[in-house]
């Protein structure tokens, strides 16, 4: 797991799941209390090894998909349509 230091750098440690489900995460070991991690998206464009910055700005930037579906329904609404559409010639 990425863990995101005090410095805003990126360490990676091993953790140990306990449990998981559709939408949350029980890790029995291998993260501190307050600890911020770095989604498996996030680290495929901000690895960078122990010690350097998260990010060109050293600063973790992050991105919430369900804002930016808000902020573009009527795109996500297309984009739904043409999959449905899709789905259809499909068979």
């Amino acid at each position: 797991m990425w863990i995101v230091k005090s410095d805003q750098t990126i360490e990676l440690r091993p953790i140990i799941v306990a449990r998981y489900d559709t939408d949350s995460v029980e890790v029995s070991s291998g993260l501190n209390n307050g600890e911020r991690i770095v989604t498996a998206r996030r680290a495929q464009t901000a690895c960078r090894p122990e010690g350097e910055p998260a990010v060109g700005t050293g600063k973790m930037n992050s991105f919430n998909a369900s804002a930016w579906a808000l902020e573009h329904k009527s795109f996500v609404g297309f984009l739904m349509v043409l999959l449905s559409v899709a789905g259809l010639f499909s068979y």
